[in-house]
């Protein structure tokens, strides 16, 4: 005979043991991680290529690097078709690149995502964000966008995982081969990751519209039907906000001189490789039509948000909620124009 105690006890000592569900944000990461795996192995991307970094661990490196390191980088410049790159005058993501060269060559050539995940690093796991951004940004740039990033998700956990291409991508100044060959996959990454997040800093010049990579970025980004956000550091943020309401149309006409034909590498060789397989696979006149879309799009995306974080009577009579439905009739979205301009009526009365 069993005693019923002794069941209830086993009973309870399993519900003690079986682990808590995670919670909703985290339960969500996980199941879209795994849709970037998924994604990977469709694509055959090697599982490191689709790694990222929190922001805390991207802090932390940051915070380990050499005092001189941008005086390192500088004396070490190379040279390209017999000109010396310029002097980096912050220790933004060229400097960066050049730093994890030198530690992956130390360490058997290996990225640096890739030897935090071989060390089971909590820092590093599948990436759920893939950054577009223009390697001249600062990287206390870098991280103050990200940070507003999350700040602007809060759904998001804190430890989401970024794709950056300094920390995923196998560096090295000794072989360039072994570098070039995880850029070719660059398509593939924005695919398998399956949301890009443009760096647009300045917002009012910004500086990743006129790079050969960056628009590849976006290209990808729009041509698998990925998510496509626009984020900037909380300075140009805050500017970014005021313009949208009191000079929205002149934001709007810069976005509009988006040229992909103008867009430039360091490396003039990258450049005409990249324009070269853009206009193999689509064309650079439908490729400019592809990033404005996409461009367009991430700045009405900006206007509602702008909205939804004013007062109900301030939004109602707002300048940008009518610059905002103009701009979605542009866009075909008359549904959500005929909403905002109800809604401007209303606060009217």
């Amino acid at each position: 005979i069993v005693d019923d105690d002794d069941d209830l006890a086993r009973d309870m000592a399993a519900l003690s043991l079986a682990a808590p569900p995670p919670p909703p944000e985290r339960a969500e990461e996980q199941q879209t991680q795994a849709l970037v795996s998924q994604r990977a192995a469709e694509l055959n991307l090697p599982e490191r290529l689709t790694l990222g970094l929190s922001v805390d661990a991207i802090e932390s490196y940051i915070a380990a690097l050499p005092a001189d390191a941008v005086e390192q980088c500088n004396e070490n410049r190379p040279t390209i078709n017999g000109v010396r790159v310029p002097a980096n005058a912050d220790l933004n993501g060229y400097v960066n690149q050049w730093q994890i060269a030198r530690r992956s060559e130390a360490d058997g050539g290996k990225a640096y995502c890739e030897t935090l995940y071989e060390r089971g690093d909590p820092g590093v796991g599948v990436a759920t964000v893939f950054v577009s951004w223009f390697l001249e940004t600062p990287l206390a740039t870098l991280v103050d966008a990200l940070r507003q990033y999350l700040r602007l998700h809060p759904e998001l956990p804190p430890d989401t995982k970024f794709w950056v291409c300094d920390f995923v991508i196998r560096q090295s100044t000794r072989q360039l081969d072994v570098t070039m060959n995880d850029v070719k996959r660059l398509g593939d990454c924005v695919r398998a990751v399956g949301h890009t997040v443009l760096i647009m800093e300045p917002f009012y010049n910004p500086k990743p519209l006129r790079r050969a990579y960056c628009i590849k970025e976006v290209f990808h980004t729009q041509a698998s039907g990925a998510r496509f956000e626009v984020v900037m550091s909380a300075e140009q943020q805050a500017a970014f906000e005021t313009a949208l309401v009191e000079d929205f149309d002149s934001i709007a006409t810069k976005l509009s001189e988006v040229d992909v034909r103008k867009a430039e590498c360091r490396n003039p060789k990258d450049t005409e490789q990249i324009l070269g397989e853009l206009e193999r696979e689509v064309g650079l006149t439908e490729c400019n039509k592809a990033v404005f879309g996409l461009l367009r799009g991430a700045l009405a995306g900006q206007g509602r948000a702008a909205l939804e974080r004013m007062e109900a009577a301030e939004r109602a009579t707002s300048t940008l909620i009518n610059q905002l439905g103009v701009l979605l009739k542009d866009q075909g979205d008359l549904v959500g124009a005929e909403a905002l301009y109800r809604e401007a009526l209303e606060g009217m009365r």
